[in-house]
């Protein structure tokens, strides 16, 4: 059996690195090396790595004096192994563990073989693929490195170490550039394995924990430039190497420079190192590509720096219009954008959402309410995804993405959200962002975070983005406040008021108002009710956005427990898209799962069933018994997202496990509340004492002129 030494450069990955370890120690092929290059990682990675070494004997660490980079410990790596082949394996990534196997299997006499490579942002949710048949490239073996990588490659040690000088670049970026073309160089053909598969991390948290093709984009269009510049020079008489050098230079121009230069303006630096690299483009190159391509590079080949940027500021021009006519959003932003946000900005309006547009609710409800009361001079508009609402005052409603949500969005001069507004949705200069926030925090928040197990893989970097437009956030305890400025990196001011929501649990915790609620919503008021509120799984999704749920309570157990003393309200979060089918439980059980507001549902309840929702921090101000129906605690806990309290010594009540439980419980109510009366009062306390049913008043005092 051949020996394969797997070269693994280390710099501070402490995160990913017991995962990547893991996936190159159990390969199905056992004649393996693991050689690390610890490059002075300033974290626990050497520790981690010291623990796997006392286990297996395969693992050789060596250590850098100081940081040098990926490229230079690769190189380290390659001239310390003592296998036949080598395979290069990022510390944050991992395999297939028949990985090593499949390419050792199906190289025969080739010098390297190639596997797939997959994106993946979680070391459990993996894509497998069981085509494992070799196939044979030979003139089109280039197309093996479309993505400019060699981490899925399995190559002969000799093929690189007879010329390691042809590896070296001085450059911090796709240095796999230089191994490809000395592998284009010297083979004839290559094997590819579909189901050899290499798992390339997508890290969630661009903005802490960064890859390094995460890093500043100026950096990375720099080296690039500088290593294609590099290799075009050293492979000049090589057609081969050459067309696929200019192939991969074009591909990264339009898709990369372009917009880099979109974004940040022109760069004399970049243009210049453009002109360089151009005068060895095949004039054939750029035979086949468009007529904008074709006209900006005109300017570059005659390193004519001002007629390049006029061709490009037209070109950005017309890449922006021809964005808009692709469908009516497109139009809309580039209206918002270009036109709208433009026009003379309204001091006296104010643009309401509450829930993504699905409610009229929450604390964007009551300051609203509140400025109503106050008589103040504002124009007001409430953004709904059905319009039609039967709300206080004369505010205009505006269905949700339609024109004219983008059109008083960029003219308002206040925004009032209790979530996040779209990307699309550029601040202005003068525009005032008043982010209410919607619970005070249970769940591991944005950068608290390791794992995104949600429908988006980019969250951590889109929420980065949209919550840079905030100009204040509401706490409602000092609990959060210290949450919410690190784990929404948020640096602006805080307003540690309460939440304008839990107003209303203060001015209307009466009879006369309770009894106007339970007939206003068709509740029987001869009948005790029990609020069951869970929130959504991150892992259980159609879609972004969309999130299923599964109901584990026994309806049918509690209604032939319960039924004579207790009827059943339920609301799903917002983000659960399923319905509910409550059919078979007429007049016991409803579904309030669209009513606009839970603070209302609070007050008519005379006990809440939640889970991990936030809810209870809210409904606690009521002093109303909470049960926590935690069946599947350990999951939700130490994987989805992890809790900032420990759930099961700080809550206000019990935790339950089955539905039997809840059934006891509540048969002793009682009882069962008095048992929680110490816990309690420490509770409300430390996340209920800001609240005092003026915190709607005290944010306008703050926000508004």
């Amino acid at each position: 059996m051949e020996l394969v030494s797997i070269i693994m450069p280390v710099f501070n990955a402490r995160n990913f690195l017991k995962e990547s370890l893991h996936s190159a120690l159990k390969q199905t092929y056992k004649n393996i090396e693991l050689i690390i290059i610890n490059d002075d990682s300033a974290d626990e990675s050497l520790d981690i790595i010291n623990s796997f070494s006392k286990k297996d004997d395969r693992i050789r660490c060596f250590t850098n004096s100081e940081n040098k980079g990926v490229s230079f410990s690769r190189l380290a790596g390659l001239q310390k192994a003592t296998g036949s082949y080598v395979y290069f394996l990022d510390s944050d990534d991992f395999l297939d563990e028949r990985a090593i196997e499949r390419l050792i299997n199906a190289k025969g006499n080739n010098l390297v073989a190639v596997g797939k490579m997959v994106n993946a942002t979680k070391f459990e949710k993996l894509q497998i693929i069981n085509d494992y048949e070799p196939k044979i490239y030979k003139k089109k073996r280039p197309n093996l490195f479309k993505k400019r990588s060699i981490l899925h490659a399995l190559i002969q040690k000799e093929l690189l170490l007879s010329s390691i000088e042809q590896l070296e670049v001085d450059a911090r970026h796709f240095t796999d550039l230089a191994y490809i073309a000395r592998i284009i160089e010297q083979t004839s053909e290559i094997t590819y394995v579909k189901g050899a598969i290499y798992y390339k991390r997508l890290r969630n948290d661009p903005l802490n924990d960064p890859s390094i093709m995460q890093e500043n984009m100026l950096n990375k269009v720099q080296s690039y430039l500088v290593v294609m510049s590099t290799l075009k020079k050293r492979y000049r008489s090589n057609q081969i190497i050459k067309k696929y050098l200019d192939q991969q230079f074009l591909n990264y121009y339009r898709k990369s420079i372009v917009l880099f230069l979109k974004k940040n303006g022109q760069s004399q630096d970049v243009f210049d190192l453009l002109v360089r690299i151009s005068r060895d483009l095949e004039v054939k190159a750029l035979k086949n590509k468009s007529i904008i391509l074709k006209r900006e590079f005109n300017p570059i080949l005659k390193n004519n720096y001002l007629k390049y940027s006029k061709v490009m500021n037209t070109h950005n021009k017309l890449r922006n219009i021809k964005q808009a006519f692709k469908g009516k959003h497109h139009l809309y932003t580039y209206l918002y954008r270009n036109v709208f946000i433009k026009t003379p900005m309204n001091d006296k309006l104010i643009v309401f959402e509450s829930f993504l547009g699905k409610n009229y609710s929450d604390s964007p409800k009551y300051i609203y309410e509140e400025l109503l009361n106050s008589k103040a001079e504002y124009k007001y508009v409430w953004i709904f995804n059905e319009v039609g609402k039967k709300i206080p005052g004369d505010a205009k409603q505006i269905k949700r993405f339609s024109f004219k949500h983008y059109y008083y969005l960029a003219k308002a001069k206040y925004w009032v959200s209790n979530s996040r507004i779209p990307k699309r949705f550029d601040k202005r200069e003068g525009n005032i962002y008043l982010q209410t926030w919607h619970g005070t925090p249970l769940k591991n928040l944005v950068f608290d975070m390791r794992d995104v197990y949600s429908a988006n893989p980019h969250y951590k970097r889109d929420f980065y983005t949209q919550s840079r437009r905030w100009d204040f956030l509401i706490s409602p305890n000092q609990y959060s406040s210290e949450i919410f400025k690190r784990a929404f990196m948020f640096d602006k001011k805080m307003l540690e008021i309460g939440y304008p929501r839990n107003d209303v649990l203060y001015k209307k915790n009466n009879k006369d108002d309770i009894s106007k609620l339970k007939q206003s919503m068709k509740l029987p008021l001869d009948k005790k009710v029990i609020l069951y509120a869970p929130t959504w799984r991150d892992d259980q999704f159609y879609e972004a956005g969309k999130y299923k749920f599964n109901l584990e309570l026994d309806l049918n157990k509690v209604r032939s427990e319960l039924s004579d003393e207790y009827i059943v309200v339920l609301r799903m979060h917002y983000f659960i898209a399923n319905q509910l089918d409550l059919s078979d439980y007429e007049s016991f059980a409803f579904d309030f799962s669209k009513y606009d507001d839970i603070s209302e549902l609070y007050l008519v309840s005379d006990i809440l069933i939640t889970d991990y929702s936030s809810v209870f921090f809210d409904y606690a101000n009521l002093r109303r018994p909470i049960l926590f129906f935690t069946y599947d605690l350990e999951n939700y806990r130490d994987k989805l997202r992890g809790f900032y309290i420990n759930m099961e010594t700080d809550l206000p009540g019990p935790l339950l496990y089955n539905t039997d439980d809840i059934v006891k419980t509540i048969h002793n109510i009682e009882d069962n509340f008095k048992r929680f009366d110490a816990k309690y009062n420490l509770f409300y306390e430390k996340f209920c004492s800001w609240d005092d049913g003026h915190a709607a008043e005290k944010a306008i005092k703050e926000v508004f002129d």
